[in-house]
């Protein structure tokens, strides 16, 4: 099967990308199969039911689909899980400054482990972002962080083949601010 989700709103707006997010579950499994956010004209993907889940997670958009230009920065999310993978959710979100002065969060990209056969594997999401502010969240529904209680999960983020922040001992959650371009000094 293919699926394909259109945004008229980027026809509409003269090019300007949406932030509608979207996720395609196995409904017999619960999987999920696919999932994305900030839509630029379309994004498809194909896969075959049954669904069976892979070691990896689900298709990552080309990055010309989710921002173009001169000021794309190459980031990674390097993510080992811990010997409880289910239920730990990473959650990437541009922060963006409204006229009012409200700051808002615009949805990048997610993923939820929902397979224990995750456990104690390394996955690594590339993506392309634009300049601009942003927040990674990483959240564990057992409340014991990814380190160190349950095994020796970790998470990186790299920019531009930088690493700008490691970590994996928490809680429930635990979230990195992070700007593009780097600052010199970061």
């Amino acid at each position: 099967y293919e699926f394909l989700i259109l945004d008229n709103y980027y026809f509409e707006s003269g090019g300007n990308v949406s932030t509608t997010s979207y996720q395609v579950i196995d409904a017999s499994s619960g999987a999920i199969i696919g999932n994305g956010g900030q839509i630029a004209n379309e994004e498809r993907f194909t896969f075959s039911i049954p669904f069976v889940q892979s070691m990896q997670p689900p298709p990552t958009m080309p990055s010309q689909q989710i921002f173009s230009g001169a000021d794309c920065h190459k980031v990674r999310v390097d993510l080992v899980y811990d010997s409880s993978p289910v239920g730990v959710t990473w959650v990437l979100n541009k922060l963006e400054l409204e006229n009012d002065g409200t700051e808002t969060e615009s949805l990048i990209r997610f993923f939820t482990a929902t397979d224990s056969s995750l456990a104690n594997l390394p996955l690594s999401t590339e993506l392309c972002l634009d300049d601009g502010n942003y927040v990674f969240n990483i959240y564990d529904g057992l409340g014991d962080g990814i380190c160190c209680d349950d095994g020796e999960g970790s998470y990186a983020i790299v920019v531009n083949d930088q690493q700008i922040a490691k970590g994996g001992d928490f809680e429930f959650q635990d979230a990195v601010n992070f700007s593009l371009p780097l600052d010199v000094g970061e």
